[in-house]
């Protein structure tokens, strides 16, 4: 067997590309004697991925904690990897936030694995009518 050294086939946030490069690395290293690195995509959501994508890729890295809606329930080996900005509204909803504002301090915040979209989406929806409320703008 041929020596080797360390390495990983990585792609950024294009799916299409990705899926591409995977496969043809995927059939190069299955048709030669050497062995295939760690194929990881790293994108803002992990969703829309099967089963069967497990063949060619073997990890997502995602920065939106947006668990993905699939009927099989089915998700992809992935790591929620997140992003500066998208702690920074997180902890700043938390702690503007009576009822949530211990889920947020300095080193990090707590995410609801299953309901947070819903969690968030009321945290949004509060703001919202507090920033009407305290710049006197109507509904619609």
């Amino acid at each position: 067997m041929k020596e080797q050294k360390p390495g990983l086939i990585l792609s950024l946030g294009n799916e299409l590309f990705g899926k591409i490069l995977y496969e043809s690395a995927h059939v190069y290293y299955k048709d030669h004697d050497i062995v295939k690195p760690p194929m990881i995509h790293f994108d803002r959501f992990v969703h829309q991925n099967q089963p069967e994508h497990k063949t060619y890729l073997d990890h997502i890295l995602y920065t939106i904690p947006k668990e993905p809606v699939n009927w099989q329930y089915f998700k992809f080996p992935s790591t929620y990897i997140g992003s500066q900005g998208v702690f920074d509204a997180y902890s700043w909803l938390y702690r503007t936030s009576s009822k949530h504002t211990g889920l947020a301090d300095t080193d990090g915040i707590w995410l609801n694995l299953e309901f947070n979209n819903l969690l968030m989406e009321n945290l949004i929806s509060e703001q919202r009518t507090l920033f009407r409320k305290t710049h006197k703008i109507g509904e619609t």
